[in-house]
């Protein structure tokens, strides 16, 4: 009996590990797509600026 209480409580804690790590990952995503927005928003201003500045040169 306490073989199988062991097995439990092993099944138990590796259920909780890979329960923090899918939350990690998903943390993880939400922070670089997050990233991703601020940079692609940079470049836009950028290049909003640009085309303002150059407007009659083409």
């Amino acid at each position: 009996m306490a073989d199988f209480s062991v097995y439990l409580q092993q099944r138990a804690l590796s259920a909780r590990a890979k329960a923090t790590r899918t939350r990690q990952t998903a943390i993880l995503a939400n922070l670089e797509a997050d990233a991703s927005e601020r940079e692609a928003a940079v470049y836009e201003e950028a290049l909003r600026d640009y085309e303002e500045k150059n407007a009659g040169r083409f």
